[in-house]
């Protein structure tokens, strides 16, 4: 990478995951901006903790994930990130049954059905 004028390069590794490279480790416009990054980073952990699965939520996803009624299964929610693809905000949700991943899925926050990578029920 080469800086033009000394100007702050961001690089966008991953959704919510910001990187700030600055020419000098002082620049205070890449500590404003590290300062930004870190403010939409714990937003996002806060509303990913505001999200809640019912135990109808659970009998649902089950049923979607093919995993049986009678499975004691845990589930375990990861950080929200938003998908441009489908304009939606999303949650992965994995299961697992004996501390092994069974079952997942990335889920609609506001719908909760199934988006993306969705694995079914595997014993």
């Amino acid at each position: 990478m080469k800086y033009l004028s000394g100007n702050v390069l961001n690089i966008f590794q991953d959704v919510g995951d910001i990187f700030v490279y600055s020419k000098a480790a002082s620049d205070s416009a890449g500590e404003d901006m590290q300062e930004a990054a870190d403010s939409s980073d714990q937003a996002v952990q806060e509303s990913a903790r505001d999200f809640v699965l019912t135990d109808e939520d659970k009998a649902l996803l089950k049923q979607q994930l093919n995993i049986p009624e009678t499975a004691a299964v845990d589930f375990q929610i990861g950080e929200e990130y938003y998908w441009d693809a489908a304009e939606a905000s999303v949650i992965p949700v994995t299961v697992y049954e004996n501390g092994v991943c069974v079952a997942g899925a990335h889920i609609s926050k506001e719908t909760k059905e199934l988006m993306r990578s969705i694995m079914t029920y595997q014993p």
